[in-house]
């Protein structure tokens, strides 16, 4: 009887935090452009990109969660630097003329960490928000110029390995019959990690995006 009561406590809560638990996956096109600190360098545009993979919601009460997951985070931006720049590739360096626009495409491996509020369904339809923070580790670096100097070389001792930045989100989700449903909305997020390895200037990035997936 004991056995069996310390298996029950055991699987107990378990089962109750897999009621809890909402999946997600996500496919959200964005655009993302860079901002500098100085202003020897200037925002040149932005870049498009995706952001895909798992959202986890854990629902605590019965309109309120605690929202993660994994995702694969395309992001990057266009500058125009004042002055001749050198940067450090794989093959070694380059100089860069002054005045060139540099196109940075980043990748990152990113786990959003945040709060999730919704609302009761009326209808079909629930709208939430979404916010919080998203640690960020890099994994591809690639960066381009108006010159030709460079063309998607790799530059991964100009970027620092971590980043984070901080998002909200507003969206809706419309069911399709039992638990699972679309999600579609907006976002915004806004980094305040430098993203440079460059002691002379900080550079952060900005994120529009469509959310767009499917929640189980």
């Amino acid at each position: 009887m004991k056995k069996v009561t310390i298996l029950f406590l055991l699987i107990f809560p378990t089962a109750l935090m897999a009621q809890s638990l909402r999946f997600s996956l996500l496919a959200d096109p964005q655009f993302s452009w860079m901002v500098a600190d100085t202003k020897e360098i200037s925002s040149s545009g932005a870049v498009p990109g995706i952001n895909a993979g798992l959202g986890m919601d854990y629902y605590f009460a019965d309109n309120y969660a605690f929202s993660t997951g994994v995702t694969i985070n395309n992001i990057g931006g266009k500058l125009q630097y004042s002055d001749t720049l050198e940067f450090r590739i794989s093959s070694g360096l380059r100089l860069i003329p002054a005045r060139n626009t540099v196109s940075y495409n980043l990748q990152y491996i990113t786990v959003p960490i945040g709060l999730k509020f919704k609302t009761n369904e009326i209808g079909y339809t629930t709208f939430f928000t979404n916010l919080g923070v998203s640690p960020m580790v890099n994994i591809r670096t690639r960066v381009s110029d108006s010159s030709g100097a460079l063309d998607r070389d790799n530059i991964e001792d100009e970027i620092m390995l971590f980043n984070m930045n901080y998002f909200i989100n507003l969206g809706v989700q419309y069911s399709l019959g039992g638990s699972a449903a679309i999600i579609g909305g907006l976002g915004y997020s806004s980094g305040f990690v430098d993203v440079t390895s460059r002691a002379a200037d900080a550079i952060n990035i900005n994120t529009f995006t469509i959310k767009l997936g499917i929640l189980f």
